[in-house]
């Protein structure tokens, strides 16, 4: 045997394996946020029904502990799951199956993230066969960073919608008060409106005088003149000239 006094052992390149990692020779800290991350909520459970899970069926948190640790080792759980990433995340895997070595499998995994592809991804650069240990550790510590971030990002929005909601009601009071204000002065001023109309009328009506009303009609008599009294013809005699 040849010994080659020029090669260190571990910066010595590894050698390809031949297959795909399966999901129980992963590293158990990259099992929950696997499962987590790419298993919904109603696979989970139809898994735990089928291999009687001891956790409740309405705890989705201790569904995924005890499937992680139902994933350290080859059993009929670990293998259902397997199964059901294989055949979910296939396009993924089928598309990072066309890189050669670690570095386009990190580089590739950095490019998902940013397009925000997370599950897949994850998945088909986990078990790629040329990732590297610090490839996969790198690719579960994003993701734990992820979860950290948007778990602060919905912290934060649920207090600023908190905030929001109590400034709306405080708005909300301060027009409602307001309301009832500009209503008492309204009608105050509807009653003074009212008021010094009813004066104006008063006014007008006692600064114009009121129409004479008609004096009786007399009735007259009118004086009965005498009528000239025609002359009195005298018959003629007859023989009496003319």
């Amino acid at each position: 045997m040849t010994i080659d006094h020029h090669t260190d052992p571990q910066t010595a390149p590894r050698p390809t394996p031949r297959c795909r990692a399966r999901l129980w020779e992963l590293e158990p800290p990259l099992h929950l946020p696997l499962l987590g991350l790419c298993v919904g909520p109603e696979t989970l459970r139809q898994i735990a029904a089928r291999f009687a899970f001891h956790a409740p069926a309405d705890d989705e948190t201790a569904l995924l502990l005890e499937a992680a640790d139902a994933c350290r080792s080859r059993n009929p759980a670990s293998e259902a799951l397997q199964r059901h990433l294989e055949k979910t995340f296939k396009r993924w895997v089928d598309r990072f199956a066309l890189l050669a070595d670690d570095a386009a499998v990190r580089c590739q995994w950095c490019t998902c993230q940013q397009t925000g592809e997370l599950a897949g991804p994850l998945w088909a650069t986990c078990t790629h066969r040329a990732v590297s240990a610090a490839t996969r550790s790198r690719a579960w510590g994003d993701v734990q960073l992820l979860g950290c971030r948007l778990g602060a990002c919905q912290i934060a929005r649920a207090r600023q919608a908190d905030h929001l909601h109590a400034e709306n009601a405080g708005l909300r009071d301060a027009l409602h008060r307001q309301s009832i204000a500009h209503a008492a002065e309204l009608d105050t001023l509807r009653t003074t409106a009212d008021r010094l109309q009813r004066r104006i009328t008063e006014l007008l009506a006692s600064r114009t005088p009121a129409p004479a009303s008609p004096a009786p009609r007399r009735a007259t008599h009118r004086r009965a003149t005498p009528r000239a009294s025609a002359p009195c013809v005298q018959p003629r005699a007859e023989g009496t000239p003319k």
